[in-house]
Order: structure tokens, then sequence, then C-alpha cells
């Protein structure tokens, strides 16, 4: 064939992974998982507004798959009330036509219907191109000023400059 058909390369047999290693790996993760939930409650973990962040990083994908539920209900001063309500907010953040910075294009990103649900797999998704994440931002920081008299007057630890 011409360089510009190369000669079609026979496909290989697809290699079988080891249910052993994959049963291992997934009871790694479920006790690392249920390790974090330990260290949330102590306040050894990140905070609601830093998770984002956090299950993004390199060698954290064994928090993708926890439900977003779940992790506040193990935050020191959430319970189950709050920790639904908060993302039922988020899918209404995001659903609702009225917020076009957050609001989903066209349909495109559907939130699924229980809230339980919602993983930070769905939290970090690319395809929200960061709404999902916006969302969450503006949810979980805190609202109040850095120090009094802000934005107007100067910090008063650094004092005037």
């Amino acid at each position: 064939m011409s360089e510009f058909f190369p000669t079609p390369v026979p496909a290989r047999a697809m290699s079988v992974p080891d249910p052993a290693r994959a049963r291992a790996a997934r009871s790694d993760n479920a006790r690392r998982r249920a390790q974090f939930l330990i260290d949330v409650a102590d306040r050894k973990a990140p905070a609601p507004p830093d998770m984002p962040w956090f299950v993004a990083l390199p060698g954290n994908g064994w928090l993708l798959p926890m439900s977003i539920v779940t992790y506040l209900r193990a935050v020191p001063g959430w319970g189950d009330a709050p920790a639904r309500r908060l993302v039922a907010m988020l899918v209404d953040m995001l659903t609702d036509r009225e917020h076009t910075p957050l609001a989903p294009r066209a349909g495109k990103t559907r939130a699924p219907s229980a809230p339980r649900r919602l993983t930070f797999a769905w939290l970090v998704d690319a395809r929200a191109q960061g709404r999902r994440v916006l969302a969450w931002l503006a949810l979980t920081q805190s609202r109040t000023p850095p120090w009094p008299g802000w934005p107007v007057q100067p910090d008063p630890k650094r004092g005037a400059r």
C-alpha cells in the first residue's frame, strides 16, 4: 500500500485483567475511603470548599466514586439533612436557567435525580467545563468578610499601604 494508506495492523487480543487483583484494588480503595471519612470527622482532611482540588490531584482517584452526601455527613457540624439540602441546592443551581454562568448548555449536563448518587467524579467531570465546581464553591465557601470594613478599609493586620 502507499504511504497515505498504511498496511493495517492486526488487532491484538485484549489482555484480561486478573479478577483477584481487581478485587484487591477495590477493597483497598474502599478501605482508603473509609479511612478518609474518619480523617474528615477528625478534621484532618480538606474542608468542603477544597474537595474538588483534592479529589483532582494525581493519586486521589480512589475518592472519585465517593458520594458527596457521604462526605458531607462525615464533616463535623453537618448531618444528613444539611448534606442532602446542599446537594439539592447544587442540582437546582445547575439546572436553573436564571444562573447563566452555571446553567448547563442546551440540557447537555444533567444531574442524576437522587442526590445520594452524586459523586465527586460527577462534580469534577471535565465535560461540565467547571460549572459544577463553581456551583460547589458558591455553596460551600464562607461569605463572611475577611475583616471589618472590607473592601473599603485596609486590612488591620497589614496596616495601610
